[in-house]
């Protein structure tokens, strides 16, 4: 078998956004509101929301987790456990 050598891939941003996470529409509908700049911007308001509530569902998620398993460190003279 011919050994094949490493596949080459072109880079590529597939979404770029940058959102402001405290603001709070009064309604659901205002959620877009949120979105300061979004790439590409021919994406649909509702797929760019999607996307946004992704990462912010995944930033929460990541906080709690953190949180709540926040490394204990406990050291005596002979060792130290983490």
């Amino acid at each position: 078998m011919e050994e094949v050598g490493p596949i080459q891939v072109e880079p590529s941003l597939y979404e770029f956004f940058i959102y402001n996470p405290k603001f709070r529409g009064k309604r659901e509908e205002d959620e877009y509101m949120k979105i300061l700049y979004f790439y590409p911007n021919t994406i649909s308001v509702n797929r760019q929301c999607n996307s946004v509530g992704l990462a912010e569902a995944l930033t929460n998620f990541t906080r709690f987790v953190y949180c709540y398993f926040l490394p204990i460190s406990k050291e005596t003279q002979l060792c130290k456990q983490f």
